[in-house]
């Protein structure tokens, strides 16, 4: 786990840091959270292919969560 502390003081933390998208349904989690597609920056960024610079889309500052459930549990 990486913790990590931004300029206002607020707490970041990050349960898993890869270079991949991840599964679980985090780039939903993400998307909601900032407004960032991770499939989408993925993409922009491999066409790029390092030739050109990539930049940031606007990123909004809110929070969301998963709820996870086994189906075979009540």
């Amino acid at each position: 786990m990486l913790v990590l502390k931004t300029e206002q003081g607020c707490r970041i933390i990050l349960l898993t840091s890869n270079a991949r998208v991840g599964g679980a349904n985090l780039s939903s989690l993400v998307e909601a959270a900032t407004g960032i597609n991770l499939w989408r920056e993925w993409a922009k960024i491999e066409i790029l292919n390092g030739e050109k610079p990539y930049s940031l889309p606007k990123v909004k500052n809110d929070f969301a969560a998963i709820l996870t459930s086994l189906s075979k549990q009540e």
